[in-house]
């Protein structure tokens, strides 16, 4: 990967308050706890904390010099389960309405500061545009993204290849396997390879799901040395999973 030559912190073109929206590396854009407009927290409506938070996301690109055509992936929070679906649907859907051409996205739950109900992440890649990528047989609400050379997840699901939907039988370390099968899938159709892996991230409902997940991946990389990394998180899951998998690529070491 190149070094990286410029950042920079990106900052509301009408200034609001004395810190910045994110940072600027080269081409990457990053933005960490976005959040409706201050103030606004303490307004007790999702719809409006939500259209706010992703006014301010696309501000945040645009004041970078980019567009929403950029955007490469996107993580949402939530302090509640039943809030999950309404940020992962029209909001989201008005903002990108062509399915083909989304972001790789995922809405979880975290302890959000009292008051606000949504927070968001954001990464953009500027100059590029996205290209969707699908695991033939597998079916994927929430994509996963070629952008500039990279690659991004959303969750990816332990579903087997043409099963309509049907997940892996074996239990917690069967699944993680085939959530791992399918990452390399996609990111194969991407045009990658496991050495290109950056980051890989796995979300269980309890802790329970560490030591299987790692063992999958071990069972896959028995070389620690070039074992792609990875996180382990709990957080929620639908109930037919027991484990789901997110990834970040660079092809060829591209930044």
């Amino acid at each position: 990967m190149s070094a990286i030559e410029r950042v920079s912190e990106i900052y509301p073109q009408v200034p609001e308050r004395a810190a910045a929206w994110g940072l600027q590396a080269d081409r990457l854009v990053v933005g960490l706890g976005i959040a409706a407009t201050p103030g606004e927290d303490d307004v007790g409506d999702l719809e409006h904390q939500a259209r706010s938070t992703l006014r301010r996301m696309q501000a945040l690109v645009e004041a970078s010099g980019g567009s929403l055509d950029n955007v490469a992936k996107a993580t949402a929070y939530v302090t509640r389960e039943k809030h999950r679906e309404p940020v992962n649907g029209q909001w989201w859907q008005e903002l990108f309405p062509d399915p083909g051409s989304r972001p790789a996205y995922k809405v979880l739950l975290a302890d959000l500061p009292p008051g606000r109900l949504v927070e968001l992440d954001v990464t953009a890649v500027l100059g590029a545009t996205r290209r969707r990528i699908d695991l033939p047989g597998v079916p994927a609400r929430d994509p996963t993204v070629e952008i500039g050379g990279m690659v991004f997840t959303s969750r990816v699901h332990p579903t087997l290849p043409f099963a309509e939907g049907a997940v892996a039988a074996g239990g917690l370390r069967a699944q993680a396997r085939q959530a791992f099968e399918n990452v390399l899938a996609l990111l194969e159709q991407a045009g990658g390879t496991a050495t290109d892996i950056v980051q890989l991230i796995s979300f269980g409902r309890t802790r329970d799901h560490i030591e299987p997940t790692r063992e999958a991946l071990a069972e896959m990389f028995p070389d620690e040395a070039t074992r792609p990394r990875l996180e382990t998180l709990v957080n929620f899951i639908p109930a037919k999973f027991e484990v789901m998998v997110e990834m970040a690529a660079a092809i060829g070491g591209q930044q």
